[in-house]
């Protein structure tokens, strides 16, 4: 739920295992309440749905008067390397556990929330060499895993 006249500040989500599907049940039904992905503005409205990535930028504002009221959902994402899809299944509940993100004043920012500020910066510039060059965008994306693997069992 989001009340009238709140927001949930700027933040990412640090796991790339899921998407984030969001199915307006109760909502103003008008453009004042909304939220941003990665500077790309919606607007949540009764029995609409929206699937994003949560690990760009995004924010959401209610300036209505009405309470907002969002069913969101984590969906796998689709994977097709073998390991990266047993990871996807431990990741969640050995990890994301302590990774909260401050939402709101008072929240406490966990560690590993904090580190993943800087790998977001790594992804926006692997995102630009994706375009630039993909093969080297591929052989550094396996790479990393492969180095994630290897400290995960060292």
């Amino acid at each position: 739920m989001l009340p009238p006249s709140s927001k949930l500040n700027a933040h990412r989500d640090p796991y790339a295992g899921s998407y984030r599907y969001h199915l307006g049940l109760v909502t103003p039904n008008f453009y004042d309440c909304f939220i941003s992905v990665d500077n790309e503005v919606y607007s949540w409205h009764d029995g609409e749905t929206m699937m994003f990535d949560e690990t760009y930028m995004h924010n959401a504002e209610n300036n209505s008067n009405e309470n907002t009221i969002i069913l969101f959902l984590d969906i796998e994402r689709p994977v097709t390397f073998v390991v990266i899809k047993w990871i996807n299944k431990l990741f969640p509940t050995f990890v994301l556990s302590s990774a909260s993100t401050k939402n709101t004043k008072g929240d406490k920012v966990c560690l590993l929330n904090k580190a993943f500020f800087y790998i977001y910066q790594l992804r926006v510039i692997t995102s630009k060499l994706k375009v630039v060059n993909k093969p080297l965008y591929y052989l550094v994306q396996y790479s990393f895993y492969l180095l994630l693997i290897y400290l995960f069992f060292l």
